[in-house]
């Protein structure tokens, strides 16, 4: 008597196989989450220093720094005084002679980021999601930063 040799697999077989895609998933997402705040930030941060540029410059027209970041004729555009990407909303501080601060608002998490440019501070970080970005950036006071 012959038996047939079926083809396919066994119900345990792809029960493992499930167990195995399940535990990568489980740990893949979480990082892949990481590597996209990384990158959030990372954006947030050149933006950042390229407005600073652009207040730089508009300093050297003008005589002085200016909070209508719309006006400084970069390539991220707003038709306020701040500038909405889809990530992140940035406004300048209260600009004085010497002295500004640009903040970087995130519109998915909770925490805004602010760097004193004339002190060349630290970025520092403000907001209940901090820890989540606090490999890239020092967690801090903001109100302190822009008063020096």
């Amino acid at each position: 008597m012959k038996t047939k040799k079926q083809k396919g697999y066994t119900l345990l077989e792809l029960l493992v196989i499930l167990v195995i895609i399940g535990t990568l998933v489980y740990i893949a997402i979480p990082e892949y989450e990481k590597l996209i705040q990384r990158a959030d930030v990372s954006d947030a941060l050149h933006n950042m220093d390229m407005l600073s540029g652009a207040q730089n410059k508009y300093r050297i027209l003008k005589g002085r720094y200016t909070n209508d970041l719309s006006s400084l004729g970069i390539p991220l555009k707003g038709n306020t005084a701040n500038i909405s990407t889809t990530n992140f909303t940035y406004s300048a501080g209260n600009p004085r002679e010497d002295n500004y601060c640009i903040y970087s608002e995130s519109r998915i998490a909770n925490y805004t980021l602010a760097k004193n440019y004339k002190t060349n501070s630290e970025v520092l970080c403000s907001g209940s999601d901090c820890d989540k970005i606090s490999s890239l950036v020092q967690t801090g006071d903001l109100i302190d930063l822009c008063e020096e």
